[in-house]
């Protein structure tokens, strides 16, 4: 019978302490604003931008997803940071980042190549994102479904303390869909490579909506000795060095491009890509399989086979063009040049709507009140004998639980 009061007062507990967790959560829902959304105008304008247009040869291969054995192994990460950092190390990679959930993991922070990460997330729809150069751990978090007023909340949140903001794996679980990606600002890019899930298609939807956001090709693996999820999807940077402020400068302006293959290893590289007198014209290091060019709405608008340059005349109405170089061993995915009049990485920011901020809060305190009051009005007695009830029947569940394995 001790066992019994010793388990009883356990479940007590759990429930007690499950009830607040639901309690804040709702809190937190509460506390969330309605949002105004600017309007997905494509891009437009008689100027390019080209984020290619003063290339170099200093490029570094870069990966800012990677999970170590963290929480004590909650969060499925089976490496230490140590083996994950020699293991990309090998593989040739200069900037190696490990985001751990909702902490930031210190190994090598006095190195030359040390950029703070961190992944953010955790409710069940897997709504994930990555913070590069992050400042601190932001916990703010809505746990049990997410709207796009919850989704933009988060993001502006992450913003306020974050140099470069991307949106995590969106496929995943279908965690970001095409309206979000149409409407959603405050990031700067999206993982569009993932070895979970590629994202092109919600690239395209948030491109064509006029939101200038780049892409990001990350690994998220959790174990580095499965060659299914390590070395598959990483990133090029073009920057003054691996040190944070030039990382995040660069990516911040787009000069850098995705790329998917095995074991990390690049047997194609961009060498130039230019625009003049309306054409724009790519050049690789080694022929191309195929070299694909992709406009408004995801559409292709020319494909070339076994060159290693290709040209392009720009239509009056394409808005942005991406390119995909595709070789025997890997795939490149370009940042898209776009149209723009005066600023073209300035973005347009969801803003609070003050009266169905208002009018949602006043509509969820009602329904709370009146759910209270409702359940005032049961007579104690009866909400007495509903809980002696259950109670009962949890006991006489768990003795029998007791009598057959004392049986068995």
């Amino acid at each position: 019978m001790n066992v019994i009061k010793f388990i009883k007062k356990i479940v007590m507990v759990a429930g007690f302490f499950l009830i607040l967790f639901i309690i804040l959560g709702l809190i937190e829902y509460l506390k969330c604003p309605i949002y105004q959304f600017p309007d997905p105008i494509p891009f437009q304008g008689n100027r390019w931008y080209n984020p290619y247009s003063e290339l170099d040869s200093t490029w570094f291969k870069g990966n800012f997803q990677v999970q170590s054995h963290s929480w004590g192994g909650l969060t499925n990460g089976w490496d230490d940071a140590r083996s994950i950092y020699q293991h990309y190390k090998n593989l040739g990679y200069d900037i190696i980042a490990i985001s751990d959930y909702q902490k930031i993991n210190r190994f090598d922070k006095l190195g030359i190549n040390y950029i703070p990460v961190y992944e953010h997330g955790f409710n069940i729809g897997k709504r994930h994102q990555v913070l590069i150069g992050a400042n601190e751990v932001n916990w703010n978090e809505f746990i049990f479904w997410q709207n796009i007023h919850q989704k933009q909340h988060i993001l502006k949140k992450l913003r306020t303390r974050n140099p470069f903001v991307v949106i995590a794996h969106p496929r995943l679980l279908d965690a970001y869909n095409h309206r979000d990606l149409f409407y959603l600002t405050d990031y700067d890019a999206i993982e569009v490579l993932n070895h979970f899930r590629i994202s092109e298609k919600l690239w395209d939807a948030a491109l064509s909506a006029g939101k200038p956001v780049w892409i990001i090709g990350n690994d998220d693996s959790h174990d580095i000795t499965n060659p299914a999820e390590t070395g598959v999807c990483w990133t090029m940077i073009q920057s003054k060095s691996t040190r944070t402020d030039d990382v995040v400068d660069a990516l911040k302006k787009g000069k850098m491009y995705g790329v998917t293959g095995n074991g990390g290893f690049n047997d194609i590289h961009l060498s130039q890509l230019q625009i003049k007198n309306s054409e724009l014209m790519i050049a690789c290091d080694q022929p191309a399989r195929k070299i694909r060019f992709i406009g408004q709405g995801g559409v292709t608008r020319y494909v070339v086979e076994n060159v290693s340059q290709a040209k392009l005349t720009l239509a009056i109405d394409d808005t942005y063009i991406r390119i995909e170089v595709e070789s025997e061993r890997c795939k490149l995915f370009l940042n898209p040049v776009f149209r723009y009049e005066a600023e073209p990485l300035t973005r347009a920011a969801a803003m609070v709507e003050p009266v169905q901020t208002n009018l949602f809060r006043f509509g969820f305190a009602f329904l709370f009140g009146t759910s209270i009051l409702i359940a005032r009005r049961v007579p104690l007695m009866r909400r007495h004998k509903i809980w002696q009830f259950q109670r009962i029947e949890f006991i006489t569940w768990f003795k029998k639980l007791i009598t057959n394995y004392e049986s068995n």
